[in-house]
């Protein structure tokens, strides 16, 4: 239901454009225990996790394991104009798609706050629904 929906209001229109607009981002790679994003900071990128587990952790606590290819790291700082809230580090060898915050901003947040109003699941979950 929610991938018809994608397609109707254009975010995006198939798990094949999305895979193909990755190859033309920078990527960039962090080595295990590198922090790809830190608490607190803003970085004005957006991640997208190409391969490899990284940590969630919030006050040194692991909240979270990503491994999923096409995972979303950034967004509510961007969407949102805050800063990051947890740190992220890489737990292996992780690639990251590299996308302009300011584009995205610009092409995402008026249909982010209309996802949250009709599906107010986990924000990363929300954010990742919008690529799957």
């Amino acid at each position: 239901m929610l991938r018809e929906h994608n397609r109707a209001v254009g975010l995006i229109p198939d798990k094949d454009t999305f895979k193909n607009s990755l190859a033309t981002l920078p990527l960039v790679t962090y080595q295990p225990g590198e922090t790809v994003i830190a608490d607190g900071s803003r970085t004005g990128r957006l991640l997208i996790l190409g391969k490899g587990t990284v940590a969630i952790v919030k006050e040194d606590t692991e909240i979270a394991k990503v491994a999923e290819p096409g995972a979303v790291f950034g967004e509510l700082s961007v969407l949102l104009d805050q800063p990051h809230t947890a740190d992220v580090r890489a737990l292996e060898t992780s690639q990251f798609y590299i996308a302009d915050a300011l584009r995205f901003s610009r092409k995402i947040r008026p249909r982010y706050f209309m996802l949250r109003r009709r599906w107010p699941t986990g924000s990363t979950a929300r954010i990742t629904l919008l690529f799957n």
